[in-house]
């Protein structure tokens, strides 16, 4: 994925070709989110032999927060053994009932403007950065809507502060 640099360590990019995501609605707020929907969503996966990528992305969005599992690309035919009767009833059957709530969409294309960071994920980490983003993203005259935006986590919980790989992203209007 290439990436073109902003100013002062963010960058455009060009985003992921269409991907598809398993996704699970949270009443938490942006830094409790992917903890408490990471088992469900993990389960799910499990449940169907399906691969995640990195990253874990956390949208909030009116009070609630959207989390979402990246699903590997090479698990064939995704959709269509996800949408199958058999997998349904798993589904139904799995002691999790949370795992009904999960639901599997395929995005289209789309960019972002970004900024990375480490340490852990926290309320002011993410405003910080976010604010940043939304300065940067004014400053080059960016068509975006500064109001949405998503957290990115691409590293397993036991990765030590000073080396996670964090991103801020706001998608870019075309």
């Amino acid at each position: 994925m290439s990436v073109f640099p902003l100013t002062d360590g963010g960058y455009f990019e060009p985003g992921y070709d269409d991907v598809t995501w398993a996704t699970y609605e949270v009443d938490y707020d942006v830094v409790r989110a992917a903890g408490a929907a990471f088992e469900v969503l993990l389960d799910y996966i499990n449940l169907h032999g399906v691969r995640m990528q990195a990253p874990v992305i956390v949208e909030p969005k009116n009070g609630k927060c959207t989390v979402s599992f990246k699903l590997a690309e090479d698990s064939g035919e995704m959709e269509a053994a996800l949408a199958t009767d058999e997998a349904k009833r798993a589904v139904l059957k799995h002691k999790n009932k949370e795992i009904r709530r999960v639901v599997v969409v395929r995005y289209k294309k789309v960019s972002f403007a970004a900024v990375r960071f480490s340490w852990w994920i926290s309320v002011k980490s993410v405003n910080e950065q976010l604010n940043r983003l939304r300065a940067l993203i004014r400053e080059r005259g960016v068509k975006a809507d500064p109001e949405r935006y998503i957290v990115c986590q691409f590293n397993w919980p036991f990765t030590w502060p000073m080396f996670r790989h964090n991103e801020i992203r706001i998608p870019i209007m075309s």
